[in-house]
């Protein structure tokens, strides 16, 4: 039977990088853990599937090494994109290839998450790739898409002109189980109603988006679901399942270890903690978001929902200690 440690160590690995806050390598981590690890917990719809993930189906050593090999790839010299990067012989290289090995190219190549997306839309608009190119191929006949990919790196940052510039290229919005689940990552209100147009979902969906909202901490996406898109007047609740799916994620995730990541900001550039800064404070401010969904529309048992308070208060509290020392690093 899985064990609590278990799922501590897979969480710690998401959310806190294993401690390795190098800053240099989280370019290569950011990568690995989108495809290796962001999309199958996402996936993931009840604590027993939980376990079963956590249990067997990837394996700790095999993220270990993909964390190793990120790692390693992103220490070489980053490069940024200039004035001519349409013309950038280095895309047409980077087109040629797929899986980890584009993701990971294009992220060091680019230098950030928000240049990648970038040069990624100009590989697309510039014909080297189609939009709806299948990058890996994740089972049950779905695949991580440029689209996609551009998602899991923007940190639910997408913006709405992003979003068009992958309509006006073509891009298929699936109405499936992969696509909802990515959707709620976004942050934008104006991001969401647009994707939920265009793959034109509807009541019949709001449950599962509804849950899916409480997975990755959108607060948002709840309140569009239960409120704007009137989820709450048609009986839509969270399920019992999800909600004990959250509360088991929660309670599990490690301690942030604030003192090593102090001592290594401290030897951090401007680029490095801007990079540490977008990627860790909205991961850990989506799991603050996570507990306030549950406080704010779960039926929980008194029971849980002082476990909820004390993981929200927790959760506060790190966040604030997170905030302050990038502060501190930055000068600010």
């Amino acid at each position: 039977m899985v064990t609590f440690q278990q799922v501590r160590n897979k969480q710690k690995l998401q959310i806190h990088l294993k401690g390795m806050f190098r800053m240099k390598v989280i370019v290569g981590i950011v990568v690995a853990l989108t495809l290796a690890v962001g999309v199958y917990i996402s996936l993931v719809s009840s604590p027993s599937e939980l376990e079963q993930e956590v249990r067997g189906t990837v394996p700790q050593e095999a993220l270990t090494d993909v964390e190793y090999k990120a790692a390693v790839a992103s220490t070489e010299p980053l490069q940024g994109a200039d004035d001519s990067v349409e013309e950038d012989p280095e895309l047409d290289r980077i087109a040629q290839l797929t899986g980890q090995e584009f993701a990971m190219a294009l992220l060091q190549h680019s230098g950030d998450t928000e240049t990648s997306i970038e040069n990624l839309l100009v590989m697309i608009e510039s014909g080297r790739i189609d939009v709806n190119k299948r990058i890996a191929e994740l089972g049950d006949s779905q695949a991580m898409t440029p689209f996609l990919l551009a998602v899991g790196l923007s940190q639910g940052q997408l913006t709405l002109d992003q979003f068009h510039r992958f309509l006006d290229a073509g891009v298929t919005l699936q109405n499936d189980k992969l696509s909802k689940q990515m959707m709620a990552s976004m942050e934008s209100p104006d991001v969401i109603e647009a994707w939920y147009e265009t793959a034109a979902f509807g009541p019949e969906d709001h449950e599962q988006l509804l849950n899916n909202s409480l997975k990755t901490g959108n607060l948002t996406l709840a309140e569009i679901i239960l409120e704007d898109k009137k989820g709450e007047l048609d009986g839509i609740k969270l399920s019992s399942d999800a909600i004990e799916g959250s509360i088991i994620r929660i309670q599990a995730i490690a301690p942030l270890e604030l003192q090593e990541l102090n001592d290594e900001l401290a030897a951090a550039d401007e680029k490095e903690l801007k990079l540490a800064e977008s990627f860790l404070i909205p991961r850990l401010q989506n799991i603050v978001d996570e507990t306030e969904i549950l406080l704010q529309y779960a039926e929980l048992s008194e029971k849980q929902r002082t476990q909820v308070i004390a993981a929200n208060e927790r959760y506060k509290d790190e966040l604030e200690e997170l905030k302050e020392i990038l502060r501190t690093h930055s000068g600010e």
